[in-house]
């Protein structure tokens, strides 16, 4: 398979894997405020506003989160307008495969599998990044006590 094809696929899975991510924190957000419209529509005791006040705390954090979510797709979205590049270094949008892992470097996703072979999104923010950016093919760098091969960069 072409390196540019393989490109074009992990960046769309990211993107579905990171759409559907998204879309639970809205489902997520929307239940609360129903379920906050229905405290607020019973009458108030210690118990009701306990609940609210638990419920205000969640919902903040689920915005925060989805600000977040929304910021790394604004980044893929960014890569995907450049992704017709194979890259030589550890950078955004490289794909950095090492004698252990293969990584997309984009945003933090879980692991997740095109055709057939396994890559982990790795964001620019991580610690694992810092140690492998500017890297070539056939250095080491090490994190954790792991030392890693670069086999390729593309």
């Amino acid at each position: 398979m072409q390196k540019l094809e393989l490109k074009t696929k992990l960046l769309k899975a990211s993107i579905r894997k990171h759409q559907t991510v998204t879309d639970d924190f809205n489902i997520r957000l929307a239940d609360l405020k129903e379920g906050e419209q229905n405290v607020n529509d019973e009458e108030f005791d210690g118990g009701r506003s306990a609940q609210k006040a638990q419920m205000d705390a969640e919902v903040m954090l689920l915005n925060d989160q989805l600000q977040f979510a929304r910021e790394e797709m604004d980044l893929l979205q960014k890569i995907k307008s450049k992704n017709d590049t194979l890259m030589g270094l550890g950078a955004l949008g490289a794909v950095v495969v090492t004698d252990k892992a293969t990584f997309f470097v984009s945003t933090s996703i879980e692991q997740f599998k095109v055709d057939r072979k396994t890559f982990v999104g790795l964001s620019t923010k991580s610690p694992l990044f810092k140690a492998m950016k500017g890297k070539q093919k056939g250095d080491h760098f090490s994190f954790n006590d792991i030392t890693y091969h670069i086999e390729e960069i593309f």
